[in-house]
């Protein structure tokens, strides 16, 4: 499928300063399990910066964002940005273990993982997902 035909088919949206087309729309069923995983991997990886540093990080998100935990799989480009702008060259660490829960979760396979940025991983689970059904 070419990136236009996938845009007005599959309700993509692109995120300024990425390189990828995050893909918003999925079933009840795959969006669930995927953003639960999600969510869940986020909460991990910030647990590894200090209880504090996570509490401080989600307060900014929500402030700053207006990005709510559970809102983060609705708004992975701008959670990535916002990540960035709070933690700067750190916000990579944390994506990295973001993937890493996503991982051993079982939501994503580790070579799609590879190399790859959040936003890049989960486009590419979410454009897989909707290929399947």
């Amino acid at each position: 499928m070419e990136p236009a035909e996938a845009l007005v088919l599959l309700s993509l949206r692109y995120v300024s300063g990425s390189k990828c087309w995050c893909l918003i729309e999925l079933g009840d069923e795959t969006k669930s399990a995927f953003d639960n995983a999600l969510v869940d991997s986020v909460s991990a990886a910030l647990d590894a910066l200090g209880p504090t540093v996570k509490e401080s990080i989600f307060l900014l998100l929500q402030r700053r964002n207006s990005i709510s935990p559970d809102g983060i799989p609705k708004l992975v480009g701008e959670f990535a940005k916002a990540l960035q702008d709070v933690l700067g060259p750190t916000a990579r660490v944390v994506e990295k273990l973001i993937i890493a829960g996503l991982i051993a979760r079982k939501q994503v396979p580790a070579n799609i993982a590879q190399g790859r940025s959040l936003l890049e991983v989960v486009g590419s689970i979410r454009l897989s997902q909707i290929s399947q059904s």
